[in-house]
């Protein structure tokens, strides 16, 4: 496959992995609104009237469209919010949403012009306009689905995002549940970067290095398995090769800021594994739980995500199976102090607890934006450990909270661990970036 074609697909991956596709509801009304409004207000005696209504719209919960009214409240911790609340009111602080009453079809089509979308920047609220015939969303720094200015085909959203000075982020606006129209948003991409912003890791201009393509019939996973691999010029078999092992496919993502690190001098020479995510199909309740949906790749990805055994039948796959593919045929060095687990979304989440299950394995994990699963005590038990570099952006907040509050817990455990938190999304310019900073962490030019 084509880069291009593969950054596509990464972006698709993106837009459809972040969130996992639970039952939509609406907007509460009649005696459900006037049930949860009651309930806010016995809870929360000194919640202002305005945020009560706001925070009965979402029915009580922090989602993509939480209100800055109601994140400002909690994030103040005032008397009645516990510390965990407040952390989260605190954490979806720095992307939520603010009102577009006064934005007219007329103002949107005059800014618009002959383009589909525009984005317009001012201290640090970023507000995008679009022309649609049905609902776009944005995507993916923040990520929330846009609101129809009337009854034309204009749409707006309004977002308040934190330090956007030092922000990269990258806004695409695409039709709504369909991932598969990421292709041409893509080259529309809106990228937003601030004047003090961290640059980004240079990328050589064109791959000098090869990809090749085996194939592992997997015990662990009672089926065959594609695997694709990253290897830098001067490649051969004849020494041992640090690898960087990454779920989805990963591998496309970096190998031309890898290569060119490597040029660089910066890191040591190293070939990247590219693992095949298991497909994601709507068959059975035994996954989700829920009939008529089964998410094959979440339940190999995240402990306590659908059925028991899948996550350990996988984690057993990339510890075992494929690492012994990797030194067999590609001389992949049998060091764990050689070797590091990553990914990303979904896959992120999967390289934390198998960097933490698996420490004989892997020496280092580079979970980016690990979704949802905690760590708990049981992962977290004396022994062998390896050494993470952890990320979760400021405007993806349910990942930055994962990311947080794993950090939290390993850092209180005594692991070495690095969490950064960039002013950035759900998007491979938030991934590069911090997995070229592991990656001068744990390999770097001896």
């Amino acid at each position: 496959m084509k880069l291009l074609a593969r950054l596509h697909w990464l972006l698709a991956m993106a837009i459809a992995s972040s969130g996992i596709a639970y039952p939509q509801v609406g907007l509460p009304t009649g005696e459900e609104r006037a049930a949860l409004v009651a309930d806010i207000q016995g809870k929360y005696p000194a919640m202002p009237a305005n945020v009560v209504e706001l925070f009965a719209d979402t029915r009580q919960s922090f989602d993509k469209e939480t209100r800055c009214e109601v994140a400002d409240w909690f994030a103040d911790a005032p008397e009645g919010v516990t510390p965990g609340v407040a952390e989260q009111g605190a954490v979806w602080s720095d992307v939520c949403m603010l009102a577009v009453d006064d934005l007219t079809p007329a103002f949107a089509a005059d800014r618009i012009g002959a383009e589909r979308f525009s984005v317009d920047v001012d201290g640090d609220v970023m507000t995008v306009m679009a022309r649609a015939e049905t609902m776009p969303m944005v995507c993916c720094g923040p990520q929330v689905d846009m609101i129809r200015l009337g009854d034309s085909a204009y749409w707006a959203r309004r977002i308040r995002l934190a330090n956007l000075d030092r922000a990269t982020s990258t806004v695409i606006v695409v039709e709504a549940g369909n991932p598969a129209a990421a292709a041409v948003a893509f080259n529309e991409a809106y990228v937003w970067r601030g004047p003090h912003a961290p640059a980004p890791h240079p990328e050589a201009p064109a791959l000098q290095g090869r990809i090749e393509i085996g194939f592992i019939d997997s015990v662990a996973l009672g089926e065959r398995r594609r695997i694709s691999i990253y290897l830098p010029p001067g490649w051969t078999k004849d020494t041992p090769w640090p690898a960087v092992f990454i779920g989805d496919e990963g591998h496309a993502m970096f190998m031309l800021q890898v290569e060119s690190m490597i040029a660089d001098g910066r890191i040591r020479p190293l070939v990247l594994i590219g693992v095949t995510a298991a497909k994601t199909e709507s068959v059975d309740e035994e996954v989700f739980g829920a009939p008529g949906y089964a998410d094959t790749r979440n339940s190999q990805y995240m402990p306590e995500f659908g059925a028991t055994g899948r996550f350990d039948r996988h984690t057993a796959f990339i510890a075992d199976e494929v690492t012994a593919w990797a030194t067999r045929e590609y001389n992949v060095s049998t060091r764990r102090e050689d070797r590091a687990i990553a990914g990303f979304s979904g896959g992120g989440t999967m390289a934390l607890f198998v960097g933490l299950r698996r420490p004989d394995v892997f020496g280092f994990a580079i979970p980016l934006s690990p979704a949802y699963s905690l760590a708990k005590a049981s992962d977290l038990e004396p022994g062998q450990r390896a050494s993470f570099y952890m990320s979760g952006g400021l405007y993806e907040p349910s990942f930055h909270l994962a990311a947080k509050r794993n950090g939290a817990l390993m850092k209180a455990a005594g692991y070495d661990v690095t969490v950064e938190h960039p002013a950035s999304g759900h998007f491979p310019d938030h991934w590069k970036l911090v997995f070229g900073n592991a990656l001068l962490r744990f390999f770097p030019k001896e």
